[in-house]
């Protein structure tokens, strides 16, 4: 007779995460062939471009986020080369990402490749009430020029602009609360 198992608080959670990871995976693989079909012929291996209105700029429809990465060049590099070689050309990192290393890992995993081969995408983010100075932010700026081994950032993004606000109004709302 089969012997009756107690499985712990920890495995049944590890269990039933893995399952829904399984789930979701099968989900959206479906969808993620998409990107790799090619309109003309059906044929995979492929990826979709979408032009950019103003610049003609044909940028993969498929992106990198480079917010969690191995903290290992190596590996990173490799990510990066696989993703080149199957037509990913937008890559998006910020300053506050892994602390800046993403930044940094990203910069010399691209710049072993020829700069018209990709989009880098990278972000103003002044989170921490440090930073909201015009000097702060434009260190920033110009740091992460250096740390992605650009002449040029493609897209430069407000990461989480309304944070600032917020703070300030929980501030002034306290103060008048209390």
């Amino acid at each position: 007779m089969e012997e009756k198992r107690n499985m712990s608080r920890r495995d049944f959670l590890r269990r039933i995460g893995m399952g829904a990871g399984v789930a979701m995976a099968s989900s959206v693989m479906g969808p993620l062939r998409a990107f790799a079909q090619d309109e003309k012929k059906g044929t995979s291996n492929r990826m979709t471009y979408r032009v950019q209105h103003g610049s003609g700029e044909q940028i993969s429809l498929l992106g990198f986020g480079m917010m969690r990465l191995p903290n290992n060049q190596e590996e990173v590099n490799q990510l990066v080369d696989y993703a080149i070689e199957h037509g990913v050309n937008y890559f998006d990192t910020a300053p506050m990402y892994m602390g800046g290393q993403s930044e940094v890992l990203t910069g010399n995993a691209l710049s072993r490749h020829p700069r018209e081969k990709y989009y880098i995408a990278t972000k103003m983010s002044n989170q921490n009430q440090r930073l909201w100075s015009f000097e702060e932010s434009q260190k920033m700026y110009y740091q992460s020029f250096k740390r992605l081994k650009v002449d040029h950032i493609d897209y430069y993004l407000m990461h989480s602009i309304g944070v600032a606000a917020w703070i300030r109004l929980i501030s002034a709302l306290s103060t008048i609360i209390c």
